[in-house]
């Protein structure tokens, strides 16, 4: 697969899907700077790419950079303020960081946004959201 999104970057290296899958099959293949360095790419073609912020963020966490994690999906939640599956990403983040008052909060918003995941365990907990 990869050798088909860098003939597809020889042709055009301003394709952006072509960057993303790639990145995408670097991060499954462990290749975790690579992965990184091509969801740089897409931002800086195109900074509002929240799949890339999402995607780097998720490869930060990997690797256990979570304050670089929580940065990239702050940027995403900037950008799409609604999307309840990328505050349960920071969630994880910020419990990983040792910071449960954040993860509180942003479990709380995902559960207040529809995520039913997050609604059920504050509810079993007896959180209130």
């Amino acid at each position: 697969a990869i050798a088909s999104f860098n003939k597809a970057l020889a042709i055009d290296p301003g394709r952006v899907r072509a960057y993303l899958n790639r990145g995408f099959a670097y991060l499954v293949q462990g290749q975790y700077e690579l992965a990184i360095r091509d969801y740089s790419k897409v931002l800086e073609i195109n900074s509002s790419n929240m799949e890339a912020y999402i995607n780097r963020g998720l490869t930060y966490l990997v690797q256990g950079q979570h304050g670089l994690a929580i940065r990239d999906y702050s940027e995403a939640l900037k950008i799409e303020p609604h999307n309840a599956n990328t505050y349960i990403k920071r969630c994880l983040a910020y419990s990983r960081l040792g910071l449960d008052q954040q993860a509180i909060q942003d479990y709380m918003t995902a559960a207040r946004l529809g995520n039913e995941e997050a609604q059920s365990f504050l509810t079993s907990e007896g959180i209130g959201w």
